[in-house]
């Protein structure tokens, strides 16, 4: 369960820009005239990268759970369903779950094939999901009590930091990054004998892709004894940011 930093890049950019800039040496060789810069005529471009990592605790848990339920008629099939994810959701409301949703509600009837070849309509099936967030440490004992407490199926869960916390690394990376960048761009500049005088590009890639743990598909109806708390490791993210600059050098 992890957001895409794609939004926030743009004021990311303007900032390691304006921090790179501060860092490079002789910038004021960077004649301005109006609102266009002149380069001297003997300029030239270093392209350089570097990739800063970390690894963060994952601190919050994602899951999604099933409900399904069986009638005579779409009916009641619909009451037992609504039943049961209230059931389910004030449950999970009672042990401090967060980010409570229900959704894909579906209805399916259940067909039987009449001896002239016809099908008749015998009942009916409903499934829906509820997903919610809680911590590690409370996974374990959260997803064996939503199996009694009106859920059929375990579906997914996944580990992860939370949003801010991991905004914040990947800024703190961005500028690692940059400064890693800049320094490798001035040290072959000076070892082909010229010098940096400003930044004509940054980009900024971010990483720390947050995937899907998959754990494995659980039914309560296959259940013949209370489900015993189940074991679970959060585990740690790596998160990187890549940055490219690239640099204009003059001698």
């Amino acid at each position: 369960m992890n957001p895409s930093p794609n939004h926030k890049q743009p004021a990311m950019l303007s900032a390691l820009l304006l921090f790179s800039l501060a860092l490079l040496p002789g910038r004021s060789a960077l004649a301005q005239q109006g609102n266009e810069l002149t380069l001297p005529v003997n300029a030239g471009i270093v392209a350089t990268s570097a990739t800063a990592h970390r690894r963060i605790p994952n601190t919050v848990a994602d899951i999604s759970v099933g409900i399904q339920t069986q009638g005579s008629d779409a009916a009641t099939v619909s009451r037992d369903l609504a039943e049961r994810s209230q059931t389910l959701l004030s449950w999970l409301r009672g042990q401090g779950a967060e980010r409570l949703a229900t959704d894909q509600i579906s209805f399916q009837p259940q067909t039987h094939e009449e001896k002239n070849g016809q099908q008749k309509i015998v009942g009916y099936t409903g499934t829906t999901s509820v997903s919610f967030r809680t911590t590690p440490e409370k996974a374990g004992a959260i997803l064996s009590g939503v199996l009694d407490h009106g859920a059929n199926t375990i579906q997914q869960t996944s580990y992860g930091p939370k949003e801010e916390e991991a905004d914040t690394v990947r800024k703190e990376l961005a500028q690692e990054a940059t400064r890693t960048a800049v320094a490798q761009g001035t040290a072959v500049a000076d070892s082909a004998g010229t010098h940096v005088i400003g930044v004509r590009e940054v980009n900024v890639e971010g990483g720390g892709i947050i995937r899907p743990m998959p754990m494995m598909r659980m039914s309560a109806m296959e259940m013949k004894a209370p489900t015993p708390p189940m074991d679970t490791q959060a585990g740690e993210q790596d998160i990187s940011v890549t940055v490219s600059v690239r640099l204009t050098v003059s001698r």
